[in-house]
């Protein structure tokens, strides 16, 4: 859909993705720059904020080494605070999936967190007062040395609100079908029991503020091949 096509109306926030990070300068960069610059044109008209994602499931790979290098991370902190800036956006949003995990084939550190807080803080540091930090998160908090953490209370000081993924529970990568995004967790299910609730209380329970979670729902459906044919008596085929 064309920017200018968009109901502004009905939005308060936009996030652009994704922005991908260059392994060797390590500044975001975004290969539809003129298109963002439509967004932002138009959605600023209508009164709505627009960030740009960073990461995203196939671009979290240079995150857990960048952030781990003081550095690396400086560098990263000084190129978005400039990216922002020159796209006249209103925030960035972090989509590291997952900070401390093995994820799309990118091994996790166990000091993954920590790194990934203190390159918030640099970040927040460092982006004028008007802007605001996101993440996008998992529905569990993130993971520490011994899996997820109990309190990640700390994060809420320099992110103005997580944005949690309570979907793609399942999809093509799990052995049986199931919803996309339970919103109470799949009895007997092949998946972890996790959904909609579950996340809200794991976020909450972690110590997380309940004003700054935005729970994330799945505005899309997935479709499945049967393995075997259904019986002639079905009204399928």
């Amino acid at each position: 859909m064309p920017p200018g096509k968009i109901d502004y109306s009905k939005l308060t926030h936009i996030n652009y993705a994704f922005a991908l990070v260059d392994t060797k300068t390590y500044a975001p960069t975004i290969q539809t720059a003129s298109t963002l610059a439509e967004v932002v044109k138009h959605a600023h008209r209508h009164n709505v904020r627009v960030a740009v994602s960073i990461g995203g499931w196939s671009g979290s790979g240079p995150f857990s080494a960048m952030a781990a290098d003081p550095s690396k991370r400086r560098r990263f902190v000084q190129q978005t605070r400039d990216f922002v800036a020159k796209h006249n956006l209103d925030g960035v949003d972090i989509d590291w999936e997952y900070p401390g995990r093995e994820t799309n084939g990118v091994a996790g550190r166990k000091d993954d967190s920590s790194n990934f807080l203190q390159l918030l803080r640099e970040l927040r540091s460092q982006l004028p007062k008007s802007k605001y930090i996101s993440a996008a998160v998992r529905v569990e908090p993130f993971d520490g040395p011994n899996g997820p953490m109990k309190d990640v209370s700390a994060f809420a000081g320099p992110l103005s609100f997580v944005q949690v993924m309570a979907y793609d529970v399942y999809g093509a990568w799990s052995s049986t079908t199931g919803p996309n995004a339970p919103f109470d967790p799949v009895k007997g299910g092949t998946e972890p029991p996790v959904s909609f609730t579950t996340a809200a209380k794991a976020w909450t329970n972690a110590k997380f503020p309940r004003d700054k979670i935005v729970m994330g729902l799945a505005f899309y459906g997935r479709s499945a091949v049967a393995a075997s044919a259904l019986k002639p008596s079905s009204m399928y085929g």
